[in-house]
């Protein structure tokens, strides 16, 4: 009954509805970083995602919620709510489905292949996540509104889209191209490397 009574009462929200619960889950992305800057200095980071480290495979699961100040918290939070009110059009549940493939494929992606002495964070994986779902959804769908979603997403993260690629790369080479491979999602964020924090490419 407890099941039945929650979809009922989903359903009942709206698009709109969905899309404020949606925007109260990324305020706790907000809380997160206020905890580790006002507690831990930023010491949070080190829960982000260790590659080839069994001891801390954990960061997969950790390392979307975590970031490395303000400024990149920002940037993915306004790209996670306009993209992902785009896939809220396909539904709710499609919505959290394109969550959870982007958080476990492309953190295990960058578990595999990151490279070593780093740890990554951010909630990019989800991001480009939301992108791929809605590039793909457009030009594989048979929904001119879809489609008409696609062509802005490639418009306007065009640059982002580029971000896959070893040889491009901003601020000085910094930018972990390995952060952004994923199969329906692609990770970004942070990477810690030698103690010194150095940024991934965020969109």
């Amino acid at each position: 009954m407890g099941g039945r009574a929650f979809d009922g009462s989903a359903k009942e929200l709206g698009y709109w509805g969905r899309f404020l619960e949606f925007a109260m889950v990324v305020g706790l992305l907000w809380v997160i970083e206020l905890v580790d800057w006002l507690f831990f200095d930023g010491g949070l980071v080190r829960w982000g995602i260790y590659p080839r480290d069994f001891g801390r495979i954990y960061g997969i699961l950790f390392a979307p919620l975590l970031h490395d100040g303000w400024g990149h918290l920002i940037g993915n939070s306004l790209s996670l709510l306009v993209l992902g009110a785009g896939v809220l059009i396909s539904g709710w549940r499609r919505l959290w489905s394109v969550v959870l493939v982007s958080v476990v494929v492309a953190g295990v992606l960058v578990w595999l292949i990151g490279r070593g002495g780093t740890v990554h964070v951010g909630a990019s994986s989800v991001v480009f996540g939301f992108l791929g779902y809605l590039v793909a959804a457009g030009f594989y769908g048979r929904s001119l509104v879809a489609f008409g979603l696609a062509v802005l997403v490639v418009v306007f993260y065009w640059g982002s889209i580029f971000g896959v690629l070893p040889w491009v790369g901003g601020e000085g080479g910094r930018i972990s191209w390995e952060g952004h491979l994923g199969v329906g999602g692609n990770f970004g964020g942070k990477v810690w490397m030698g103690g010194e924090i150095l940024k991934l490419g965020s969109v």
